[in-house]
């Protein structure tokens, strides 16, 4: 395991295929400086779509390449990354009174597949670093 952001980002660029720094930040959206800034240590961390778009681009699981946690890849033909019938078993929907769910579920609906799949995932990073509810 690559103890470093910086050791697993260079893994990744070096495949197969061998991808440049400067395609890498084409296709986050960033200027080479800041990826410059990944690879040598002095950002630490990746949040929110460039992370997302980093591991898309790089072929690696967004979890592996922010912590070291889990398999590089997903492999398609392991199911359990996928959610199954009996994990939800009511499917029928229910009425929600929450006006900012329902925002937020309209506001998904009118994205396209792969930023409506990028935007879960930035979801579940944030709910991840919340913690569990509260109580008071």
């Amino acid at each position: 395991m690559h103890s470093t952001l910086a050791d697993r980002l260079r893994e990744a660029l070096d495949g197969p295929p061998k991808i440049t720094s400067a395609a890498l930040a084409k296709a986050c959206n960033v200027k080479p400086p800041s990826v410059s800034d990944w690879l040598s240590g002095k950002s630490r961390s990746m949040e929110g779509r460039n992370l997302i778009d980093a591991a898309d681009f790089l072929n690696v699981r967004p979890k592996w390449l922010i912590k070291g946690v889990g398999p590089k890849r997903y492999n398609p033909f392991d199911p359990r990354h996928l959610v199954e019938d009996s994990d939800h078993p009511d499917l029928a929907p229910k009425p929600i009174l929450d006006p900012w769910v329902n925002e937020a579920n309209n506001l998904l609906m009118r994205l396209d597949a792969s930023d409506r799949r990028a935007a879960v995932l930035l979801l579940r990073t944030f709910v991840a670093q919340l913690g569990p509810p509260r109580t008071s």
